[in-house]
């Protein structure tokens, strides 16, 4: 699969307040994707961005340019939404948007491709079952961070599909943190075994036709199902107290 042409883009600085936010998850021997730091002690990438359980990655370089390596836990995963976080220590997390996005304000990710840290001019088009539609993402942007117009991050990078790229977004990636295992104490719990959310029988990998990330149809079909069965659930609940009321004497 081609990936999308440079001419889509532009590069310009990478702004302050998305900076020490952004991470870049390491491959082999290189930057493998982007990550964006969402509390002090949790990132959050893409799901097949991180098969194994241990991430290791960088932050954004200091005042010396000099980039600063850590290592994180997967702590949980949903397939469903292509969505990991992982925890680690002394992040500088970055502000999500809690309402949903007006694509007008949409306009940035920060990337690691063409570039470290860099800024690309995206274009959102549609917002869709949770995910952020937009053109066709360039294959390593998996997991890069969007952002609106006052830095707030909109979702992250997930994939494509045949004529589109697609971002996860804040509302999935607010409803996954909600199953991070934490103590007591408020500290977040690793295992070798990370938690599972929505359909753990979905791929982790990428689709063999879409290297450039998960194989975002059917992830959109997937979320389309749950939302009609959610649906119905609901509408089963009103039939049934319709028809308590109207039995009551």
């Amino acid at each position: 699969m081609a990936a999308l042409a440079g001419g889509c883009h532009t590069v310009g600085d990478v702004p302050a307040p998305t900076d020490d936010s952004t991470l870049a998850v390491i491959g082999t021997g290189s930057i493998a994707c982007g990550a964006v730091a969402i509390s002090r002690d949790l990132a959050v990438t893409a799901n097949h961005c991180v098969p194994e359980t241990v991430v290791n990655y960088l932050m954004a370089p200091d005042g010396r340019q000099q980039t600063r390596a850590g290592r994180g836990f997967v702590v949980v995963r949903d397939p469903q939404s292509d969505l990991a976080l992982f925890a680690t220590s002394h992040l500088v997390p970055a502000e999500l948007r809690r309402d949903p996005p007006a694509l007008d304000e949409v306009a940035s990710m920060v990337a690691h491709v063409p570039k470290p840290w860099g800024v690309v001019a995206i274009h959102p088009s549609k917002v869709e079952e949770g995910f952020v539609r937009t053109e066709r993402l360039r294959v390593g942007v998996s997991g890069s961070g969007l952002w609106d117009s006052d830095w707030r991050l909109v979702g992250v990078a997930v994939g494509n599909d045949n004529q589109s790229g697609y971002f996860a977004s804040s509302r999935l990636i607010t409803e996954l943190v909600r199953h991070v295992p934490r103590d007591n104490r408020g500290r977040v719990q690793t295992s070798s075994e990370p938690a599972v959310c929505g359909n753990a029988e979905l791929e982790l990998a990428s689709h063999p036709e879409h290297p450039e990330g998960a194989d975002v149809r059917k992830l959109l079909e997937k979320a389309s199902e749950k939302s009609h069965r959610i649906d119905s659930e609901l509408r089963s609940v009103e039939t049934s107290e319709t028809r308590l009321r109207s039995e009551r004497p």
